[in-house]
């Protein structure tokens, strides 16, 4: 059963929306280091399949759309994250965000998609596989570790702040130990 999305929580989406965005812009942010993964894991925890899915797809597209930067790789890479929008809402529905289960959940949701968005260089580009998935190696290291630090940090702060729109006792049920 789909979850309707409080009108303060869509407001506080919105927000995240706007702040990935904005943070992806930045010039000078570490490499790799962005908060999509972040804001998404709580939002499928608190506001459905179709925000899950919605949100990190779109941000992809419209930040792809304002640099003009629209490609090949921009439906790739809006589909990797509505799929990880999409297990996120699985797996987290109604429980509570820990570090470690943000933390792993980081670790094999970026692993994911930097697998699926790297074999874009050889279907599209021509590029040789394994010269692709070696140069991806130091881009996924970076990508984790930057994941792993803001989903194991950042993610249960976000649940809680999107929770609290609608249910001030959430959190306090059940929740995804690891």
């Amino acid at each position: 059963m789909e979850r309707k999305v409080a009108a303060p929580r869509i407001l506080k989406i919105a927000l995240l929306w706007l702040g990935c965005i904005g943070l992806r812009a930045l010039p000078w942010r570490i490499p790799n280091v962005e908060p999509v993964m972040a804001a998404t894991l709580p939002i499928g925890a608190t506001s459905g399949v179709i925000a899950s899915v919605v949100f990190p797809a779109t941000v992809m597209v419209a930040f792809d759309v304002m640099g003009g930067a629209v490609g090949i790789w921009t439906p790739v890479t809006a589909l990797a994250y509505a799929a990880i929008g999409l297990l996120s809402s699985r797996l987290f529905a109604g429980k509570t965000i820990r570090f470690l289960s943000g933390a792993f959940f980081a670790v094999y949701a970026t692993i994911l998609y930097d697998v699926v968005t790297a074999a874009l260089g050889p279907l599209a580009f021509g590029q040789g596989w394994i010269e692709t998935y070696v140069g991806q190696i130091p881009f996924t290291v970076n990508h984790v570790l930057g994941n792993v630090v803001l989903c194991g940090l950042l993610s249960p702060l976000l649940q809680r702040w999107l929770a609290a729109a609608a249910d001030p006792s959430f959190g306090r049920r059940r929740s995804v130990r690891m």
